[in-house]
């Protein structure tokens, strides 16, 4: 084929997906998937978000310390409730990762350690300098 050829069977293709109703329906691109698969709008998913308790590491440590006992998928509802004021450093999620009943409170916790990336460091974890 030549580059010609290849490049209308490209602008073919695009047409072709294009028109095929993907792009129509416009609630379905804000819309996210519940792990049941389910789907939730943006409305609902903002509404979590905003009822999150704010928490520091320091608290996410003392929460699974008290929750031993406790099941799994409780222990991962509560951890997703959280909202961490803090970066989780990944040594700290390592160790948590221990502590955690099972992979449903563990996929909570690592969902907290993410969203905490772009937070500033716990303050235990920065190191004090002398400015020179």
């Amino acid at each position: 084929m030549t580059f010609r050829a290849l490049n209308r069977a490209a602008y073919l293709l695009a047409v072709s997906f294009a028109s095929s109703g993907c792009f129509q329906n416009a609630p379905l691109a804000n819309a996210a998937w519940s792990p049941s698969g389910k789907g939730v709008d943006g409305s609902a998913l903002r509404r979590v978000s905003k009822s999150a308790a704010p928490t520091t590491v320091e608290d996410v440590q003392r929460i699974l310390a008290q929750d031993k006992a406790k099941p799994d998928a409780e222990v991962a509802r509560q951890l997703s409730g959280l909202e961490l004021t803090e970066r989780m450093s990944y040594s700290k999620l390592q160790s948590l990762e221990q502590r955690v009943p099972g992979p449903s409170s563990r996929l909570a916790l690592v969902a907290l350690a993410d969203a905490s990336v772009f937070l500033r460091p716990a303050a235990a974890e920065v190191l004090s300098q002398a400015p020179p």
